[in-house]
């Protein structure tokens, strides 16, 4: 078995199968609580070490445990960083999307609600002034220009 970590396998009677955990050598017995003790006691028998213990399960049946002895470092740099930067990706990605509706909104609201409605606007005030010669451009008949031009 191959890994990247320190790691020690024993079957479910106390002996080691497998290690390459200078405690623990192969074919001695072990406690089980000892084995089993969780990072409190490795932090400080070997500091910077985390003990990560699972149960070995084979064909739906535990046979034994494993222990790895993983490099705090491996763990608690990398996945921070990783789990931030993935945590924001939706909130940005969500942000993103909202500035791209608010400026479509907005670029058509301005081009076909707003720019003709102040058009109109100043037709009115000129007429009320009595110049009757402004004239409204307009690039197509919208519902407001119609509707003015058939009264």
């Amino acid at each position: 078995m191959k890994s990247d970590f320190p790691y020690a396998v024993i079957d479910l009677n106390g002996k080691v199968l497998f290690s390459s955990i200078s405690e623990y050598k192969k074919g001695s017995l072990v406690d089980f609580n000892d084995f089993m003790e969780y990072d409190n006691n490795t932090s400080l028998k070997q500091p910077g070490l985390i003990k990560y213990t699972s149960s070995l399960i084979v064909s739906h049946a535990q046979v034994g445990t494993v222990t790895f002895l993983i490099p705090k470092e491996r763990i608690l740099s990398s996945s921070l960083c990783l789990t931030t930067f993935i945590n924001l990706i939706p909130i940005v990605l969500s942000l993103i999307i909202i500035i791209v509706l608010i400026i479509l909104t907005y670029i058509f609201s301005k081009k076909d609600i707003l720019t003709p409605l102040s058009a109109l606007h100043e037709s009115c005030r000129r007429i009320l002034k009595g110049d009757f010669s402004y004239e409204i451009q307009y690039d197509y008949d919208t519902e407001i220009i119609f509707i003015l031009a058939e009264e």
